[in-house]
């Protein structure tokens, strides 16, 4: 498993225990779906976060100035808040800091001009030919009166969303050209 998809999975799986309020018990056995080799703990408790930002960063240091740049750096941030988590395992949600940090940073960003692959470094997934759905970490980020079609094709606000995970997205997201 290459360090992009790691971080993927890795950031993905302690979103949802944090947003969704998993109980302990829960939360292990996540832990427990989501290896590379051994418990998912060892991996972010030990040397491979910095390994892996090392890479993202570089990754995305390489990028022009554009939509998927500030993405990269949002997500690094995030990132390093996640590894966090994962270390000391106090699981204290800091997304509303987040929210208002870059809320209106995301609100303005192009998704669509940003290449699929790019975003599905970051977790985005493609639904169908034209819709993308969003990973946790940034659905939770987005202001809440932010504009969002479900898989159903209705249009709703991110902040009346409910629960509904797929592939480490909730079940919405945006319309690709």
């Amino acid at each position: 498993m290459d360090n992009t998809t790691f971080a993927k999975n890795c950031v993905n799986a302690i979103t949802e225990c944090i947003v969704y309020d998993w109980s302990d018990e829960f939360r292990n056995e996540y832990w427990e779906e989501i290896k590379d080799g051994t418990n998912i703990y060892y991996h972010m408790s030990s040397v491979k976060p910095m390994q892996i930002r090392k890479a993202i960063n570089k990754w995305i240091s390489n990028m022009p100035p554009s939509s998927a740049r500030t993405l990269g750096d949002i997500y690094l941030d995030v990132f390093d808040y996640l590894v966090g988590v994962a270390q000391s395992k106090t699981w204290e949600n800091k997304f509303a800091d987040y929210k208002e940090k870059y809320g209106e940073t995301l609100r303005s960003l192009d998704l669509a001009a940003i290449p699929e692959e790019t975003l599905f470094n970051f977790g985005f997934v493609s639904w169908s030919s034209n819709l993308v759905l969003m990973p946790i970490w940034f659905a939770s980020i987005l202001p809440d009166d932010y504009l969002v079609t479900s898989i159903f094709g209705n249009q709703k606000k991110i902040g009346t969303m409910n629960n509904d995970v797929r592939c480490g997205c909730i079940a919405a997201g945006f319309v690709k050209n």
